[in-house]
């Protein structure tokens, strides 16, 4: 039961973790989000050939192909037509833009239940209180013990943020540069002066300046 709180706390920003990170930590295909793939998907999902959907957007099957190979990436106003050709939300097949909507998060859900197992069922937060539940998300397979692994390091660098033991720089550094971060000899990128803790500012004056 805990365990699955701590998943569906940390969730969210797992999602952002994952999507700097798919190609590096998970095995291959898992977790790209490929523009290519989801067109071909909903093609074949509505039964129409490579032909058919150049034809309604006025494009020959060669250049359908070339999309769903992830060899070209259709425009702003080709993707559009793509999207309403095979009747799917445009934001969909996008990558979504950060900083991340809710909405963003259930499409990534969506798309990652294709590949691991999503599994929702209601978590009980309060054993003399039942009644006090959320809603947690846990994954199928082999996957949850990698997953496991992420969120616990993750969190062991949130409590040295939250125990001022490293900066606001640092902890975005180590989520920014994942997995790189965890080798020992990584050393995080802090260019200015002044350390921005979570319990208050430091600075440190250049000699030149004493």
């Amino acid at each position: 039961m805990l365990f699955l709180n701590f998943i569906f706390l940390l969730f969210f920003c797992l999602f952002s973790i994952i999507l700097l990170n798919r190609n590096k930590f998970a095995p291959k295909e898992v977790f790209k989000l490929s523009l290519g793939k989801l067109i071909k998907k909903f093609r074949e999902l509505r039964r129409i050939t490579q032909k058919a959907l150049g034809d309604r957007i006025h494009l020959d099957d060669v250049r359908i192909r070339q999309y769903e190979l992830d060899i070209r990436t259709p425009k702003d106003d080709v993707l559009e037509n793509i999207s309403a050709a095979l009747h799917v939300n445009k934001e969909y097949l996008k990558e979504p833009d950060y900083p991340y909507t809710e909405h963003d998060l259930m499409r990534f859900l969506f798309k990652l239940d294709d590949s691991i197992e999503v599994n929702i069922r209601p978590v009980i937060l309060n054993d003399e209180d039942p009644e006090y539940t959320t809603t947690g998300i846990y994954f199928g397979s082999e996957a949850i013990l990698r997953i496991r692994n992420m969120l616990e390091q993750w969190q062991e660098m949130k409590k040295k943020y939250e125990n001022n033991e490293i900066t606001k720089e640092a902890l975005q550094d180590w989520k920014a540069n994942y997995p790189d971060s965890l080798k020992k000899d990584y050393v995080p990128f802090e260019e200015s002066n002044v350390k921005f803790y979570r319990k208050g500012i430091s600075a440190k004056i250049p000699p030149d300046i004493k």
